[in-house]
């Protein structure tokens, strides 16, 4: 009985292995890569747009106030916020949710006039660009 529970360990150690070695086989890899890379590169650029756009709206913003650059870093995840916030639920009022991510900024010390500047340079970009997109 001992003999064959250790034959069934080393039977289930193999087949753990055979699995492992199919997932990590290059040819399959290259075949789902090649699939997926076209729809993975249109994703990355839709985000490198969005990120870029809001990397120009936070740096005109912080620059005119003239917020040191390791501090800018903290404008920019909050507009990455409110930009979520706008891509997740876009026919939402999000008055309540910006207040809740306002506060949150604000108790992490971020200057509550800047984090509203941004918030609403942030949202008339986005509002400009979904406008633009149902009129092209």
């Amino acid at each position: 009985m001992k003999r064959v529970k250790e034959n069934n360990k080393v039977n289930r150690y193999q087949l753990q292995i055979a699995r492992y070695e199919k997932g990590q086989n290059p040819e399959r890899i290259a075949l789902l890569l090649s699939v997926r890379q076209k729809r993975m590169v249109a994703r990355y650029a839709q985000y490198a747009r969005i990120a870029n756009r809001l990397q120009k709206i936070v740096s005109a913003i912080t620059d005119e106030a003239m917020v040191p650059s390791i501090s800018r870093v903290w404008y920019l995840n909050f507009a990455r916020e409110v930009e979520k916030l706008w891509r997740h639920y876009p026919n939402k009022d999000l008055t309540e949710e910006l207040k809740i991510r306002h506060y949150k900024w604000l108790i992490r010390g971020l200057d509550p006039f800047l984090l509203q500047r941004v918030a609403g340079a942030v949202l008339t970009d986005l509002r400009r660009q979904k406008e633009s997109n149902e009129n092209s």
